[in-house]
């Protein structure tokens, strides 16, 4: 869905397509939906550096703390976090500082982790080596019954408070639970597996995003989370397997490119950076590997890269017709669902 700024609201009244009443009306009603939706304005970015720094100082660097805290301290530092944190959030939805608000929330669920691991270490059920740090870098069974706690508490707050940043702590937690779990059933799972694990559950939470897509609307963006880290992990597991065949290399270069058109259809620009990524790197592995003592490939790449280049001229010039042309020959469920989504 295209953003339309104040600005292009005056080209319209400058052009009499609309009367400066209504662009003024206009703005008014889309004020709420415009302070509500993340931007790339200044206040923003301030917003989001802040939370997640406050998010990253209760997950990624609380490395040593819960040596001096313990297991009940630990627990009671968190819940007073907690309260501290819901606090703030209330008070800011009061004063219609939603996003913030929404930040704040998030910050509460990410603490559910390090919570539940201070109760698992007051009950004397963690080994006195093991540090909460290790949660975010090694695969350990051990770790599912915070994953489940962060997941149950997530869902819940998302259910009260339904602010779109919280799909973010769910969807990291749904990677690290997929491969802990895996390591749980599987004694002896390997690299491999764990690759593939990733690749099937970052392609169900793509599933996931799509469908949550085609049932809410784009003012809140729930499945954005969703879209990146399921995009991520289907495509870090796709990038990482291993293959000595040329023809297996190359459904890989056509999966990414696949990844492109699908971006470009549904207006996700993450897939369109990742599916860039892995053409150019089985483009790479031409140019080095099978084809590095060869003269005319670059010139042939060269030639390929300027066709692309007119093929994205054309693509901008012909985008509405095309994608018409597209719409009419798929099935009406589907068109209805790009529709939705776009």
């Amino acid at each position: 869905m295209t953003k339309i700024s104040q600005r292009q609201l005056q080209q319209a009244v400058e052009a009499d397509i609309i009367t400066s009443a209504q662009a003024q009306n206009m703005i008014a009603l889309w004020q709420d939906q415009i302070d509500e939706s993340p931007t790339f304005s200044f206040s923003h970015i301030l917003y989001y550096l802040g939370g997640l720094v406050a998010i990253a100082a209760v997950t990624l660097f609380f490395n040593l703390g819960w040596q001096y805290y313990k297991g009940l301290g630990l627990v009671t530092l968190c819940g007073v976090f907690s309260v501290v944190g819901w606090g703030v959030a209330r008070f800011l939805m009061q004063r219609q500082f939603m996003l913030p608000a929404g930040i704040s929330f998030t910050f509460v669920i990410c603490l559910t982790p390090l919570a539940v691991f201070g109760i698992q270490h007051m009950l004397g059920l963690w080994p006195e080596k093991v540090v909460y740090s290790d949660y975010h870098r090694d695969v350990k069974w051990y770790w599912v019954y915070m994953e489940l706690a962060t997941l149950l508490v997530g869902a819940l707050v998302l259910y009260i408070y339904r602010f779109p940043f919280m799909v973010m702590p769910i969807a990291v937690t749904l990677w690290y639970f997929s491969l802990d779990a895996t390591v749980l059933f599987i004694e002896d799972s390997n690299w491999d597996i764990r690759k593939r694990t990733s690749m099937l559950v970052g392609f169900f939470m793509v599933v996931a995003a799509l469908v949550i897509d085609y049932r809410s609307s784009r003012e809140k963006d729930f499945a954005f989370w969703l879209y990146i880290v399921g995009g991520l992990t289907f495509w870090g597991g796709l990038s990482l397997m291993e293959s000595d065949s040329e023809w297996s290399k190359f459904l890989y270069c056509m999966t990414n490119f696949v990844l492109v058109v699908i971006g470009a259809v549904i207006r996700r620009r993450i897939f369109v950076i990742l599916g860039g990524l892995g053409v150019f790197g089985y483009l790479g592995h031409l140019a080095f590997d099978v084809f590095k003592d060869t003269w005319f490939f670059p010139i042939s790449l060269t030639i390929l890269g300027m066709g692309i280049v007119l093929v994205g001229i054309v693509w901008q010039k012909r985008e509405a017709q095309f994608v018409q042309w597209l719409m009419l020959r798929c099935p009406a469920g589907i068109q209805t669902w790009l529709h939705k989504i776009q």
